[in-house]
């Protein structure tokens, strides 16, 4: 991202798509606030109130936003769509990039320091989890297995593809039983989606050139509405 194509280094950044959503600013990559919710039914109506608190606690306004960054997925359909859809709004009406965020990568990155690779797992309902690998790279995660939608059994041979890593397992949301693992593989229960790594990847994303326009970022739902 180059200095044209934002009006200031304030960043504002949420994900939605889990149970406990989390929104944060920080003006050039220094520490943020974030505030945490939950996104029962109603939440809808928290995003944008959320936002004004934030901006007026590090005395900013929307005017001052120079990008914008979201969770697009997978998670909730409900609070994937929310999410993505007000950041595409604002972006537009603000005329600044948008990027879109993984929201198993932010999960890993909420969860993985001191790992070698992270297998992150969200429950997707209906004995299905969203599942995806990510190992350590100079500037981040990068990505070893992609985000799907797997059935229990598929979870596990993920799992035991990776075991020989030092992998941990890191569950962002669980319902029933978890999918069986290699006794080598620590697993982290009901980790929850941390500010400071939305802000950490979000800014990894902009300074690498690879924000877009609000239309080139889309929800990933994986599967059909429940």
């Amino acid at each position: 991202m180059t200095d044209a194509e934002t009006r200031s280094g304030l960043l504002v950044a949420w994900d939605t798509c889990t149970s406990h959503a989390v929104i944060a600013a920080a003006v050039d990559g220094r520490s943020g606030v974030e505030r945490i919710f939950r996104t029962e039914k109603g939440h809808t109506g928290s995003l944008l109130p959320l936002l004004e608190e934030i901006l007026g606690e590090i005395g900013a306004a929307p005017r001052d936003i120079g990008a914008v960054a979201c969770g697009v997925g997978p998670g909730g359909y409900t609070g994937v769509k929310v999410g993505v859809t007000t950041a595409k709004a604002l972006s537009l009406a603000l005329g600044v990039p948008l990027v879109g965020l993984s929201t198993l990568e932010l999960l890993a990155a909420s969860a993985s320091a001191g790992t070698e690779a992270v297998l992150t797992l969200m429950d997707a309902k209906q004995g299905l989890w969203y599942a995806a690998v990510y190992g350590h790279a100079a500037d981040g995660l990068s990505m070893l297995e992609p985000p799907s939608c797997a059935t229990a059994d598929a979870v596990s041979a993920i799992a035991g593809r990776h075991a020989g890593r030092g992998l941990v397992a890191v569950v962002g949301e669980a319902g029933g039983s978890l999918p069986a693992f290699p006794s080598e593989v620590d697993v982290v229960e009901e980790v929850r989606l941390k500010g400071a790594a939305l802000l950490a990847v979000a800014n990894r994303e902009l300074w690498s050139g690879r924000a877009s326009d609000a239309f080139a970022v889309q929800p990933v739902y994986l599967k059909k509405a429940v």
